[in-house]
Parts: C-alpha cells; structure tokens; sequence
C-alpha cells in the first residue's frame, strides 16, 4: 500500500476522466495503456525506481501525443 500514489490517483481520477470523455481512444491506445500501466506497477513493485520512472515519463509522453493527435 503505498498512500501517495494513492492519492495521486485520486487527484488526477476527475481530470483523467475529463479527457477520456473529452478525447476518444480506440481499443489499441487502451490495450497500451493498461500495458503501461502493468509494466509500471512491475517496476515499481521490483522496487526498480530508474525502470518505474523511465515507464511512467514514456506514459506521460505518450498521452500527450495521444491528445495532440486527437
């Protein structure tokens, strides 16, 4: 359990929303999402913090070009 990345996913769960609604995604961006997503959770769950933070800045990257191509 870890209570700050918790809470920044409460933070960000309305804004995430917002865009998701906002900007439609097709089946391949969600599929690599939640692949992102799991590879995230390995990184950080093998306690690698350069691998997790690698993931997580080419999530980001990746959701904004989503955005800006949308």
């Amino acid at each position: 359990y870890n209570g700050e990345a918790l809470s920044v996913a409460h933070r960000h769960t309305a804004l995430i929303g917002t865009l998701f609604t906002r900007f439609p995604r097709s089946k391949a961006r969600s599929q690599a999402i939640s692949r992102e997503h799991w590879g995230i959770i390995g990184a950080i769950r093998d306690q690698d913090e350069e691998r997790a933070a690698s993931l997580m800045e080419q999530h980001v990257r990746r959701a904004g070009q989503h955005l800006i191509e949308t």
